[in-house]
């Protein structure tokens, strides 16, 4: 008997439609209350603790939002995203096949993440030379806005994703395809949609949100130069470390061919807003704090951090590797040998 291409979904995973719901209307709110409510004062700020009924309802009031819809700041954040896509279709890379997916096909990949951010880094620095490093205050100064456009883009993206899952001949995560729309639409219900070539959950897992994140991290990195007149051993720290794990995963662009966001994972709010938004501004709250507060530490403290981070790393790096491997190949020598 031959099984059904797109089988119902019979299980619900992160609280069914309740935890769905909840994720799709708190998760946002909570982003914008690390984005809006951290100041000088503190993380939270003081004002938070003074009169934190107050100070909550004069941030999460429908006017208030209202005013956080910046059409220069979602300019921008579109202007890049959409810098990032075009990168993505023109620049050359490895083509790829991926796994055989259930339909017994394969879908072809480019790998080009890592020229895209070399790409874009070099368009940052020619607009750096011309409009000067005060220019990346911008970031510092409309980080709320800024995040408030990465959420609207990220149920923009869902929204479009999830309504044209319901076109003809598309095949569905096993997970997404429940028939509640709020569990649908969280999760996602389409495994791999695309524009036309453009597959649009591969580019959004490492690019928009990874690049992203490292960007922001830059621009607050010079607004503590222009703030100090020096960047502390703390950012120098945040600064490269971080670049390092998203340089990384960027290099090895091909391992996440083998993930189960790319192999199982429907593309829904989840993903989306976890890409687009969630790792670009909360990841970014270190080298923000730093700003505030800048952190001085000793050479001692530097090396030590330095150590710890480069272990885990290898530690991450070397068990993502075996793992990838033994996906690829299970039957290899290497991956007996690790049994």
């Amino acid at each position: 008997m031959t099984k059904e291409l797109n089988p119902k979904t019979h299980y619900y995973a992160f609280g069914g439609p309740l935890g769905a719901f909840a994720m799709i209307v708190i998760l946002p709110v909570l982003e914008l209350f690390l984005a809006s409510c951290c100041d000088q004062t503190g993380y939270p700020s003081q004002e938070l603790f003074a009169d934190w009924r107050g100070f909550l309802q004069s941030r999460f009031t429908i006017s208030h939002l209202m005013r956080l819809f910046d059409f220069g700041a979602f300019f921008i954040y579109c202007g890049f995203v959409g810098l990032l896509a075009l990168f993505y279709k023109i620049l050359p890379g490895e083509d790829v096949h991926g796994t055989l997916m259930r339909d017994k096909t394969r879908l072809k990949y480019r790998l080009n993440g890592f020229i895209s951010y070399v790409a874009i880094l070099l368009v940052a620095l020619c607009f750096l030379k011309s409009a000067g490093i005060w220019s990346l205050e911008y970031v510092y100064n409309h980080f709320t806005e800024l995040t408030f456009a990465s959420i609207v883009f990220s149920y923009a993206v869902s929204f479009f994703v999830y309504i044209n899952s319901f076109n003809s001949n598309k095949l569905l995560a096993l997970g997404g395809n429940s028939g509640n729309s709020i569990y649908d639409f969280m999760i996602g219900r389409e495994l791999n949609p695309h524009i036309g070539s453009f597959d649009i959950k591969f580019f959004t897992e490492l690019r928009p949100g990874l690049i992203g994140w490292l960007f922001i991290n830059y621009c607050l990195a010079a607004k503590q130069f222009i703030n100090l007149g020096y960047i502390t051993k703390s950012m120098v720290l945040v600064q490269f470390l971080q670049s390092w794990y998203v340089v990384d995963a960027l290099w090895y662009e091909k391992a996440l061919l083998t993930t189960m966001d790319i192999t199982t994972d429907g593309f829904g709010f989840m993903l989306a807003f976890g890409c687009y938004s969630w790792v670009p501004f909360n990841y970014t709250l270190q080298a923000r704090y730093l700003v505030d507060f800048p952190r001085t530490i000793s050479w001692l403290e530097f090396g030590i951090i330095l150590f710890v981070n480069f272990l885990g790393y290898y530690i991450f790096r070397s068990s993502n590797l075996q793992k990838n491997e033994f996906r690829e190949n299970p039957t290899s020598k290497r991956s007996k040998r690790k049994q």
